[in-house]
């Protein structure tokens, strides 16, 4: 079950930390594809500039990695 809200709007803070929290549900501990998670950010009312922008930080900061193209998973 992904995060109860219907066109998500909030702060940056509060967006980032709902991609955040969608990708932990949506991944668990073998990822996530990229497509139906950003489709999913997307229709919760996320742009998509901004959850690629939240993806390519986690991934920069190590906080996630791509174990192959087009998967998306947090470390744990």
């Amino acid at each position: 079950m992904y995060l109860d809200t219907e066109g998500y709007a909030g702060s940056k803070a509060d967006q980032k930390e709902f991609v955040l929290e969608l990708l932990r549900e949506m991944g668990g501990h073998s990822g996530v594809d990229y497509a139906a998670f950003v489709g999913t950010a997307i229709s919760n009312g996320i742009t998509y500039q901004f959850v690629d922008e939240v993806i390519h930080s986690l991934l920069a900061g190590g906080q996630c990695y791509e174990p192959k193209i087009g998967i998306i998973r947090l470390i744990s």
